[in-house]
C-alpha cells in the first residue's frame, strides 16, 4: 500500500513498479486523487504485481503525463525492497 498527496491535472496520477534488473513488475496504472489542480489531492492504493520481481529491490515511479506529448512529468522515484 502506498499513498500521498499530489497536484495533477484533473487529479490523475500514474505509477509503475520496476525492479533493479529493469523488469516491469507493475505496468503503468492510473489512480485518482481526491482533488484536481490547482488543489492538492490525497491518494492511496494497494499494489498488486503483474510479474514477479527478478531482484530484491526496485523503484516505485509516481508521475503525470504531459497532455501535449505524453511524456513523463513530475517523476518521483522511491527505492523499495521486495
Amino acid at each position: 500500500m502506498f499513498g500521498g498527496i499530489a497536484r495533477a491535472f484533473e487529479g490523475t496520477i500514474l505509477y509503475q513498479l520496476v525492479d533493479q534488473n529493469g523488469q516491469l513488475v507493475k505496468r503503468e496504472t492510473a489512480i485518482q486523487t481526491s482533488a484536481g489542480a490547482p488543489a492538492y489531492g490525497m491518494f492511496s492504493t494497494a499494489i498488486t504485481f503483474d510479474q514477479q520481481p527478478t531482484a530484491q529491490a526496485g523503484e516505485l515511479w509516481v508521475y503525470t503525463r504531459s497532455p501535449r506529448d505524453g511524456s513523463i512529468q513530475d517523476l518521483v522515484q522511491i527505492r523499495i525492497g521486495f
